[in-house]
C-alpha cells in the first residue's frame, strides 16, 4: 500500500517513516498506530 501513487498511498508511506523512528516511546508507537488505523479508515 505505501508504494501505491495514491493519499492513501503516501499517508502510509509518511507514516510508517514516522512509526520507524528509533527514538519514540512505547506510547508514541501506540498512538502513531492509531492514528494510521483512523487515517485509513478515512481514506477507504
Amino acid at each position: 500500500m505505501a508504494n501505491e501513487n495514491t493519499l492513501k498511498g503516501l499517508f502510509t508511506q509518511e507514516m510508517l517513516k514516522k512509526l520507524n523512528q528509533e527514538k519514540l516511546n512505547e506510547e508514541e508507537k501506540e498512538i502513531l498506530e492509531k492514528a494510521i488505523e483512523i487515517g485509513l479508515e478515512a481514506l477507504s
